[in-house]
């Protein structure tokens, strides 16, 4: 049961991670004037070893700053 919680929740928060940092960075290029970035970019990108663990680092970096930034907002205005 450990190894399933710890694949889905490791799923679960690379794909939150994915999914802000696809929005952001899509909503900044469409301001720039820039094309859209397709998904698997951020999701599964194509190239190393090396290239892999940094999306993997940047998605779980991302979906940390949105848990911690709704955690305060429970916790200020839950009162």
């Amino acid at each position: 049961m450990d190894i399933f919680q710890i694949i889905f929740g490791r799923f679960v928060v690379e794909l939150i991670g994915a999914s802000i940092r696809y929005v952001v960075a899509n909503i900044i290029n469409k301001i720039k004037g820039k094309d859209f970035k397709p998904f698997s970019k951020f999701w599964t990108p194509d190239g190393s070893k090396y290239k892999k663990l940094e999306t993997e680092s940047a998605n779980r970096i991302a979906a940390l700053f949105v848990f911690v930034i709704l955690l305060v907002l429970i916790f200020h205005f839950g009162q």
